[in-house]
C-alpha cells in the first residue's frame, strides 16, 4: 500500500498515534509479534512513526533539522538518531514523549546504532575515521576503533557480541569484536558502500551503495556476495525486520521507502514522503498475542539478554505456565509456574533470539522477546 502525504496537510498529534497496527504473524500458535516503520527527516526535522504497511502516519518529534539515521531499543522502546546539525545524539519513548538528549558529540554525527541488551550506543563522526561507543544515558565514553574511515553504516551483533561497519571512502566492510579488537576487512569492493543492517539468524551483512544503487549481502566472513535489490534511484539508509525476512530501504530523491524480501523477492513502495529527504529509517518491534491478549507491566521477566537461567516475576497477578518458542515457531521450554518469583532452567537452550509467553489457564496474558547468550 502506497502512502502519499502532502506537508500542506496538518500533520497528527502524537498524543493521538494508534495502537492498532497491521501484525505479521509469527506462529502458527497465535503468538505474533508487531512492527512499526520509524524514519526522520534531515530537512523538515522530523522523526515519524507509522504501521508496518505505511498506515497510521504520525509525527513523534519535530525541531529535528539535520537527523541522520534512525535506530530502535526494543526492549527499553525508545528510538534514537543522529542529530548532525546539532552535533548530539537525541531519543524519544514510542509513543513520541520523553526527548532528550543522550550525548554532545565534537563534530557531526553520521551513524547512531543501538545495543540496548548492554545499554550502550556506536556512533561515527563526520571525517573522524572512530568508532565511539557510550552508555545509553550517555557517560563512559570512549574510542573503540580507530582508522575506521568514513563509517556510513554500523551494524551490531548482540548474539556473537559483534561489530560491523561500511567504510564507504575505502569500498569496505568490516567486522571486529564489540571492544573493537580483530578487526578484519571481510568485503572489498569497487562501490560505495552506504548504510548496512544484519541477519543475526542466517549470518549475512545487508548493504546499500551510492554507485550503482543497489542492496547487496555478503556472508558474515565474506563469502556468497549477491545482489538483492535493483534501487530505482539514491538509495540510503537500510533496515530489516526482525524476522529477518524484509528489507526496507528509502530511495531519497525519489521521497520513497520501499520494501523487498531478503531473499530478493518483490518490491513495494509503502511510503511516498513528498518535498522530503528522508534520512533514516529502523523498524521497531512490538510482541504480543492474538485478541484475548491482555499487558500486564507488573510482569517482568529477566535478565534479558539472559545465559543459564531467567526469572519470571508476577507481582501478584496469576499464571500457571510459561512457553519459550524459537524465532521459527518451534515450541522450546514448557513448564509449570509455582512461585511469583519463579526461576527458569535455560542453560539447555542454544543462544539466539526467543519469545516467551506466560500463560493463565489457557490464556496468553503476557509475551516478551527474550536473548539468549552463552
Amino acid at each position: 500500500m502506497l502512502i502519499k502525504l502532502k506537508f500542506t496537510q496538518k500533520l497528527t498529534d502524537m498524543k493521538k498515534i494508534l495502537l492498532l497496527i497491521t501484525s505479521v504473524i509469527f506462529i502458527c500458535s497465535g503468538l505474533q509479534s508487531q512492527n512499526v516503520l520509524f524514519w526522520g527527516d534531515f530537512a523538515l526535522g522530523l522523526i515519524v512513526r507509522s504501521d508496518i504497511n505505511g498506515d497510521n502516519i504520525n509525527t513523534l518529534c519535530t525541531g529535528q533539522i539535520g537527523v541522520c539515521r534512525v535506530r530502535t531499543d526494543d526492549i527499553n522502546k525508545k528510538v534514537y538518531w543522529a542529530a548532525s546539525l546539532d552535533n548530539k545524539i537525541r531519543r524519544v519513548n514510542y509513543d513520541g514523549t520523553e526527548l532528550e538528549d543522550v550525548i554532545s558529540t565534537e563534530h557531526q554525527v553520521n551513524v547512531v546504532e543501538v545495543h540496548p541488551d548492554n545499554n550502550r550506543i556506536y556512533f561515527s563522526e563526520n571525517n573522524q575515521n572512530t568508532i565511539k561507543t557510550c552508555k545509553t544515558d550517555g557517560s563512559a565514553l570512549q574510542t573503540i576503533i580507530n582508522d575506521a574511515g568514513l563509517v556510513m553504516g554500523i551494524g551490531i551483533d548482540p548474539l556473537r557480541d559483534l561489530i560491523f561497519w561500511a567504510d564507504m571512502d575505502a569500498h569496505k566492510l568490516h567486522k571486529a569484536n564489540l571492544d573493537g579488537s580483530g578487526d578484519t576487512v571481510i568485503l572489498e569492493t569497487p562501490y560505495n558502500v552506504f548504510d548496512i543492517c544484519l541477519d543475526i539468524k542466517f549470518l549475512y551483512v545487508y548493504f546499500t551503495e551510492r554507485t550503482t544503487e543497489k542492496v547487496w549481502r555478503v556472508s558474515y566472513d565474506g563469502t556468497n556476495l549477491s545482489e538483492v535489490h535493483q534501487g530505482s534511484n539514491v538509495v540510503g539508509a537500510l533496515a530489516i525486520n526482525d524476522l529477518c525476512e524484509q528489507l526496507y530501504w528509502i530511495e531519497r530523491e525519489n521521497g520513497l521507502i520501499v520494501t523487498g524480501t531478503t531473499s530478493g523477492t518483490g518490491r513495494e513502495e509503502v511510503i511516498y514522503w513528498e518535498n522530503s529527504q528522508i534520512s533514516g529509517i529502523d523498524v521497531g518491534t512490538l510482541n504480543f498475542s492474538n485478541s484475548d491478549f491482555i499487558y500486564n507491566a507488573e510482569i517482568s521477566i529477566y535478565p534479558n539478554p539472559c545465559s543459564e537461567y531467567v526469572f519470571v516475576e508476577l507481582n501478584g497477578m496469576e499464571a500457571d505456565r510459561i512457553e519459550i518458542y524459537d524465532i521459527v515457531g518451534k515450541n522450546i521450554l514448557a513448564s509449570k509456574i509455582i512461585s511469583e518469583n519463579q526461576k527458569i532452567d535455560i542453560s539447555h537452550i542454544l543462544k539466539g533470539i526467543y519469545l516467551v509467553r506466560i500463560m493463565d489457564k489457557g490464556n496468553i496474558i503476557y509475551t516478551e522477546k527474550i536473548i539468549k547468550k552463552d
